[in-house]
């Protein structure tokens, strides 16, 4: 993990915002990826037409990739860094419905995977990632959430 509280011995580093040991925010993002990977590998192999965006989120979503192939999206996977902060569903159904928005496919999916701890917005986050999550199905994208949990 790049972006780390640091200390001088490894038990005590922390990850960025969260308080959670340095090896376990460690462990969890690269399970997150190599999840995300087998997915994108997994998807890439069915015969019919398709493209992927990459979202990342913490307290704050951004767009990693635009809509793109399984190989430039396997790429971008496996370049991205663990960002810290708590998990902004809302900002993520969001950024992924605009990234969606762009695509002529009929059938649209989110594959939200989180740890399942809403942190931000601090008002209601349930209402705020229910009201996205409603937007977004409202626009006929699918949400399938997955939960990787640390433990």
């Amino acid at each position: 993990c790049p972006q780390i509280i640091a200390s001088s011995d490894a038990e005590e580093s922390f990850c960025r915002d969260t308080g959670v040991s340095w090896s376990s925010c460690c462990n969890n993002f690269a399970n997150v990826k190599e999840l995300t990977t087998l997915l994108v590998n997994l998807l890439g192999d069915l015969p019919m037409e398709k493209s992927f965006s990459v979202v990342q989120f913490a307290s704050d979503a951004r767009v990693v990739s635009g809509m793109s192939s399984t190989t430039q999206t396997l790429a971008t996977i496996g370049q991205m860094a663990y960002s810290g902060g708590l998990d902004n569903h809302a900002s993520a159904i969001q950024m992924c419905q605009k990234t969606l928005s762009s695509s002529s496919n009929e059938k649209r999916v989110i594959v939200l995977i989180t740890d399942g701890e809403t942190g931000v917005p601090d008002y209601v986050p349930e209402g705020a990632t229910e009201a996205a999550a409603t937007s977004a199905k409202n626009d006929r994208i699918f949400i399938i959430p997955v939960l990787v949990s640390p433990d």
